[in-house]
């Protein structure tokens, strides 16, 4: 199928690209749906490290809690991939979000009722990396059965820059929220020493945490009714391209091997999974307890800060959006992923160096830049040179990249913050640095630059 039902016409400047897809029924339903549900999610990644830390008071407890999701999310990547190329990506999604409404709507029971316990956190926080793990490599798979791939770029900004904004939004009030009507921090030199915080520390009120849950909850209900209402225009040609596979461990090999085949990719994904293990651990373990122990504001800039890595991450999507119509992506990304990991190696050091929570912060909001704009760039540069019939376990094998290594980046943040708070930023901020020394020396990247 053409696309002449989005196009009025020749070739549409970057503006007229993005109202010719806001035009398209079924992209409006994904972006609003996606949009209200990464909201929902930011008040979850805000409140459960909060609740871990004031059930435990403990670093490594957070690390290990928040790493057991990303296991099950690594382990079964690929497996939803290849489901997602069998059956469809609307339908690996409704699925995953029904079981993420039900878990996330009986922690909030849970916390209201005070019954929860750190044992029944694992449970629920691996079950919800198992629903993860089918989520995500659907949602990249459906934009090219709801857009015609001129507008991939276009659609991509779209969809990434209404989370984006959501994550924007979301962390500031989940933490006020939090501060508010939950009461206090932890007491931050307990948690310092890594120390076991008497039980009297923890009877502070729990009404803000179950908040933020049940407000996850609400979300993906929503997300839910949107998705049911899609109706993938592009999947006919994807379909028929799908009746050799017959064997899911083939189906993975075949993947793996299209991306071993070829250097650009291997070089791609390698720098990806690097900057993960280096930059994820810092950022979801370490900003939680940094906020507690170094900043004053507590919760609230816990939230202020991971709303500037949502806001930046807004600025660099709007821009990517905009530029759709220049120089192709793969031109891009030779400058792209250097600069990009130059920027967040500079920030992982502000953070270890940094005191309050304004240049932390800025930071921050500078990182998402650069990440939001080269997200957008590499995601479109993936699915235009993909074929339909792989693009579910290519876009697996593109989030296993990133996701994989976060267990075992939370683990060891988790870890090393119980001697300091300031060694992880500084370690990663530097090991960031030389990646992108190397990234902008090595001839496959410059090879994609001149396809």
């Amino acid at each position: 199928m053409s696309g002449a039902s989005l196009t009025p016409g020749g070739e549409l400047r970057s503006r007229s690209s993005l109202l010719q897809v806001l035009r398209e029924p079924n992209f409006r339903l994904l972006w609003i749906g996606e949009g209200v549900s990464t909201l929902g999610t930011q008040f979850y990644l805000i409140a459960l490290p909060w609740l871990v830390l004031k059930l435990t008071g403990s670093t490594f407890t957070l690390g290990s809690v928040l790493g057991l999701a990303g296991v099950p999310r690594a382990l079964l990547l690929l497996v939803g991939g290849v489901l997602t190329d069998y059956f469809s990506p609307r339908t690996l999604m409704l699925a995953s979000n029904i079981a993420r409404l039900g878990l996330v709507s009986l922690l909030a029971v849970l916390v209201l009722a005070r019954s929860v316990e750190i044992w029944l956190l694992y449970v629920l926080a691996f079950l919800f990396g198992l629903a993860d793990a089918f989520f995500y490599p659907a949602l990249f798979a459906i934009m090219p059965q709801i857009l015609d791939k001129r507008f991939l770029q276009s659609g991509n900004a779209i969809v990434q820059g209404i989370s984006q904004l959501s994550i924007a939004a979301g962390p500031v009030l989940a933490g006020l929220l939090i501060a508010m009507v939950g009461g206090t921090s932890l007491d931050a030199q307990s948690l310092v020493r890594g120390a076991a915080l008497p039980r009297e520390a923890y009877t502070l009120r729990m009404e803000g945490i179950a908040l933020a849950f049940a407000i996850n909850a609400l979300t993906f209900t929503v997300s839910v009714l949107t998705l049911r209402a899609i109706r993938p225009r592009y999947a006919e040609v994807q379909k028929t391209e799908l009746h050799s596979i017959t064997n899911m461990i083939s189906s993975i090999k075949e993947g793996m091997l299209y991306v071993w085949r070829d250097g650009t990719l291997r070089t791609i994904f390698t720098i990806a999974a690097v900057l993960s293990l280096l930059g994820e651990g810092p950022v979801l373990v370490g900003v939680p307890v940094l906020a507690d122990t170094r900043l004053p504001e507590g919760p609230a800039a816990f939230g202020i800060v991971m709303s500037c890595f949502g806001l930046g991450s807004v600025i660099g999507i709007v821009l990517a959006g905009a530029r759709s119509g220049s120089r192709s992506p793969s031109q891009r990304l030779y400058v792209l992923l250097p600069a990009t990991c130059g920027l967040m190696g500079f920030g992982m050091l502000t953070f270890g160096f940094a005191s309050s929570t304004f240049p932390i912060a800025l930071s921050a909001l500078v990182m998402g830049g650069g990440l939001g704009y080269t997200i957008v760039v590499l995601t479109t540069w993936l699915q235009q040179r993909t074929p339909a019939y792989l693009m579910g376990r290519m876009m697996s094998l593109m989030v296993l990249a990133v996701v994989g290594v976060i267990p075992i980046s939370q683990l060891l943040v988790g870890a090393m913050l119980e001697l300091s708070t300031q060694f992880p930023f500084l370690a990663a901020g530097v090991l960031i640095l030389a990646v992108a020394a190397w990234s902008a020396r090595t001839p496959t990247l410059r090879t994609a630059a001149s396809t």
